[in-house]
């Protein structure tokens, strides 16, 4: 339950996502001897950001619901370069639970398509736009001369008070979060 319930994370590297489910996995087992015998793998919430950059707009034609229709794309634009703008990422927050239920209950070789592709993008809006008790995190720390363009123009949009440093803009997630 503490790992399903409590423990969430993310990161932008795919491989690092991977050795942290395994890190805890690895823990778990200490208290727990049978956890490999669980589905606790597929109940975490620590992954890696996708992005949307590879999905076309001709897949959320498969989405029936005009609503679903309108949150997948939504998601689609949002999540575009998502790995270069990481957990700096500003979701807004809508109702995904809708949206996740009708791909998960479309059996369609479309569904199928839908679950690869953007059930992962959901489940990290998800986690982005949670409220939390606590925030660990290793913040980046680079200047704005060093930046480049795209995540300078996102910080300068979204975060006008922190633009000067990805530490300052940072912080200013956090406090969101």
């Amino acid at each position: 339950m503490i790992l399903k319930n409590n423990l969430y994370g993310l990161d932008i590297d795919d491989r690092a996502g991977q050795l942290s489910i395994l890190s805890v996995i690895l823990k778990a087992r200490e208290y727990d001897k049978n956890i490999f015998n669980k589905e606790v793998v597929r109940n975490l919430n620590i992954m890696s950001i996708q992005e949307s950059n590879m999905l076309s707009n001709v897949i959320i034609d498969n989405v029936k619901v005009e609503k679903n229709k309108e949150c997948a794309e939504y998601l689609i634009e949002t999540f575009k370069n998502a790995k270069e703008i990481g957990s700096l990422l500003l979701i807004d927050d809508k109702n995904y639970d809708d949206l996740k239920k009708e791909i998960e209950s479309d059996n369609t070789i479309f569904g199928i398509e839908l679950r690869e592709k953007l059930l992962p993008i959901i489940n990290v809006a998800k986690i982005l736009t949670n409220k939390y008790e606590v925030v660990v995190t290793n913040p980046p720390y680079m200047s704005n001369n060093v930046m480049t363009n795209n995540i300078k123009r996102y910080i300068g949009q979204k975060y006008k008070e922190g633009k000067n440093d990805l530490f300052s803009a940072f912080v200013l997630r956090n406090s969101r979060l």
